[in-house]
């Protein structure tokens, strides 16, 4: 490695770095303002060498080793003592509206541009996150908004992260912050709507396998990517009893009904005829639905409820013949007959 990659340098720049942040925070928080912009600078003309030096330390140990994961802990250990007080001094100091493009009025200090920069060489999928929307968020017309989602779009593409380490790509970092991350969309709601509707094509799979937890989202990926098979089979899998639906829990009655008719729609969007063995399942699956949805309503004195779970075929004919409604014979003809038809549409079922 370099000869300030070794451990007593990392040492020493790494207590230059400690105490920059906490001389930095102090002169912020306390009586010294006007002493935060050059203690930033001083931050960052100390943090870029540190975290240069932990990067080499591990690209010089063994892949797998005992010593490259010991270096790649000290390398996050780093990252997230500069990379957070970096960001804050770019906030506080010269990265302002402007800071993006470098700072206005003022002749040193910490930029969002400078943090970028360091974020980008070092795995700093936070902060180059929030550099990014805040220049989304901060853009005065749509000329500048279309740079902003420009320059996030690149970093996407460009980095791929270091898999032999555990570092994942900044596109799946920001798939996974979406979901969880308002940003400056308002909500949570909001920006996964955005995320859907805009993200490029070039990232369709890695986004895919980002919504592969989550089916709630995944099907209207797959509708919006034209992949109509895929949304089917998660349309599908969603309408499932026992399978979590839009609320999280079991699949409603309701929701089983609106999974079916969508993945019908697919599948005949993806070409297939109206005989092929998947629309004849789902039009089963269907008629088992509005089965036991007459059946509650008929039990509860014409009331409908489709707030109920589905039931699975052999359930749905037990509640027919009249369990916990005195027996077969309690139970109304129409839903002797209704058992019936429940065999009928079953069919392997049994």
């Amino acid at each position: 490695p370099r000869w300030n990659a070794g451990e007593g340098a990392r040492r020493a720049l790494r207590a230059a770095a400690v105490a920059a942040v906490l001389l930095r925070d102090e002169a912020a928080r306390g009586g010294a303002p006007d002493l935060a912009a050059p203690l930033g600078s001083r931050l960052l003309a100390v943090a870029t060498p540190l975290l240069d030096a932990c990067a080499a330390d591990v690209a010089a140990a063994e892949p797998g080793s005992d010593e490259r994961a010991a270096a790649r802990a000290e390398y996050i250990s780093a990252r997230n003592t500069v990379l957070p007080a970096l960001i804050d001094a770019a906030r506080e100091g010269g990265g302002q509206s402007g800071g993006f493009h470098g700072a206005r009025g003022q002749s040193f200090g910490v930029t969002m541009d400078t943090v970028a920069a360091v974020a980008e060489a070092h795995f700093g999928y936070e902060q180059l996150a929030e550099v990014c929307e805040t220049a989304v968020a901060e853009a005065a017309d749509a000329t500048a908004v279309a740079a902003a989602t420009a320059r996030l779009h690149h970093h996407m593409r460009t980095l791929r992260g270091a898999p032999v380490d555990g570092e994942g790509t900044f596109a799946t970092f920001m798939f996974e912050r979406s979901m969880s991350h308002p940003g400056y969309s308002g909500s949570v709601g909001g920006r996964i709507a955005e995320t859907l509707q805009n993200t490029p094509d070039e990232f369709y799979d890695e986004l895919t396998d980002c919504l592969r937890p989550r089916p709630p989202l995944l099907w209207l990926h797959q509708l919006r990517a034209d992949d109509y098979d895929g949304a089917a089979a998660t349309l599908r899998g969603l309408s499932g009893t026992g399978t979590k639906g839009i609320s999280g829990k079991g699949a409603t009655l309701a929701e089983r009904r609106q999974f079916l008719s969508l993945a019908k729609l697919s599948l005949l969007a993806a070409g297939a005829s109206s005989n092929a063995d998947e629309i004849v399942s789902i039009d089963a699956a269907l008629d088992l639905t509005e089965i036991q949805s007459g059946l509650v309503t008929r039990r509860s004195g014409g009331k409908g409820d489709d707030s109920a779970a589905p039931l699975p075929p052999l359930r749905l004919v037990e509640s027919c013949l009249g369990e916990g409604n005195g027996g077969a014979a309690g139970s109304e003809p129409e839903d002797v007959l209704d058992a019936f038809s429940v065999f009928a549409s079953a069919g392997g079922a049994f």
